[in-house]
């Protein structure tokens, strides 16, 4: 009872010689100590060698010698000691606490596991570790101040891991539960600044990348943008000057749908702030095409488009009769997109007193226009032109598949699409 009293005197009066392999980064002579598996301090054992351990805890190992007041090492010796982290080196309130049973070995030597339970207290910031014995009335002094093992140092706030020696990733974080049902994320990213979660650069490749290999839901998602405020979910903006390759945004997909869009109910599906939408291929819709036009005091008001079975494309204008006939061409550029080698239609109102007015003799050019009657008035007319377009001459009323163009058996009855589940 009187060693293990001088013991605590001993520990109180800083007598104690102590080592934090993980944080301390001290160094005491001698041979290192047996982890708890037989390996060396922080490694799992197995038979044939030593191998990594498979995932790591915010724990860390204490070593240290326990002497008498004399300085003779205490063997076999046990003793709780309270361990409390704080953020300054000198007074202030503990951050977290823990009380652990030292054992000594024969030679007064000890080593055990220190584990706060929070690892969000090793964040970055500076800490002091101070120890208290069993049965004294205050701490040792000074507190021991915390450093970081050299490589921990790459991972405090502001370092830069960099490599130019390998194809491998330079930093690669894995999550290896398996679940469908439950969220367990990888990585995590706050900033609670005006500043980015997660900014990504690149010099040449992608500045970010987000791949998923899950199939059938529509909340998994290769990247997704989350917005809770008055702001976008996704922003994506580009600074080339090549028209080619230059998108703030881009999408494309292998198999189905490049892009997918839906607003809140009431509201438009997506909303193109420029001077022109262009479309390389059809354009399908399941309800009306409509401009939206200032109507004056009346507010703005939606005027729609035509609809037709056929791929028709129109032409308008003026002409006059000379002793009641003219032949009128069709104007060059129209002519270029449209195809007269089917029938096309004309349609003439005269502009002033006559008997009628008939059309005849319509050729891959022009087309003529007579009075009735043989009248040889010079009245002049309006007319009308339509024709089918350029290489559509065969379509008409196409089945609708799935995928937007013309199928054979035609594709589902027209529905909305499943709502984009949030998780």
């Amino acid at each position: 009872m009187q060693n293990k009293n001088l013991a605590i005197i001993a520990i109180s009066l800083g007598v104690l010689a102590l080592l934090v392999l993980l944080w301390a980064g001290n160094v005491v002579a001698g041979p290192p100590m047996q982890g708890p598996e037989g390996g060396e301090e922080g490694e799992v054992t197995t038979e044939g060698g030593i191998e990594a351990q498979g995932i790591l805890d915010d724990s860390f190992w204490y070593q240290g010698l326990l002497t008498d007041g004399s300085g003779n090492p205490l063997a076999n010796t046990n003793v709780n000691v309270t361990f409390q982290l704080y953020d300054v080196p000198t007074g202030g309130t503990a951050l977290d606490s823990v009380v652990v049973a030292v054992n000594t070995d024969s030679n007064g030597r000890f080593n055990e596991e220190i584990d706060f339970g929070n690892p969000d207290l090793f964040n970055g910031q500076a800490l002091y570790l101070g120890l208290q014995v069993a049965g004294e009335a205050s701490e040792m002094t000074p507190r021991q101040y915390l450093r970081p093992v050299p490589y921990a140092m790459s991972i405090r706030p502001g370092a830069i891991i960099s490599t130019n020696t390998s194809t491998d990733p330079v930093l690669e974080v894995r999550q290896t539960v398996s679940s469908t049902t439950s969220d367990y994320d990888a990585l995590q990213a706050f900033s609670e600044s005006g500043g980015e979660g997660v900014e990504g650069w690149s010099q040449h490749g992608k500045g970010v990348v987000g791949v998923t290999y899950a199939t059938g839901t529509t909340d998994d998602a290769g990247t997704a943008g989350w917005s809770y405020g008055n702001s976008p979910g996704v922003i994506g903006i580009s600074y080339g000057t090549d028209s080619s390759n230059s998108y703030g945004g881009y999408f494309t997909s292998g198999n189905r749908r490049g892009l997918y869009a839906k607003g809140a109910s009431g509201w438009y599906d997506a909303w193109f702030d420029g001077d022109a939408i262009y479309v390389a291929g059809d354009i399908v819709k399941g309800g009306a095409c409509s401009a939206a036009m200032q109507a004056g005091d009346h507010g703005v008001r939606k005027l729609y488009a035509m609809e037709s079975p056929n791929v028709w494309l129109e032409d308008f204008g003026q002409a006059q009769l000379v002793d009641g006939q003219a032949t009128v061409p069709i104007e060059p550029i129209f002519l270029t997109t449209i195809s007269t080698e089917v029938p096309y239609h004309v349609f003439v109102t005269p502009l002033g007193d006559c008997n009628g007015l008939y059309v005849t003799n319509k050729t891959a050019a022009s087309f003529e226009v007579h009075e009735l009657g043989g009248g040889t008035s010079d009245v002049a007319f309006d007319y009308r032109i339509v024709a089918l377009r350029k290489g559509y001459e065969t379509v008409r009323m196409e089945l609708l598949g799935e995928g937007g163009k013309a199928q054979e058996g035609g594709g589902p009855a027209l529905s909305k699409e499943p709502e984009y589940e949030e998780p």
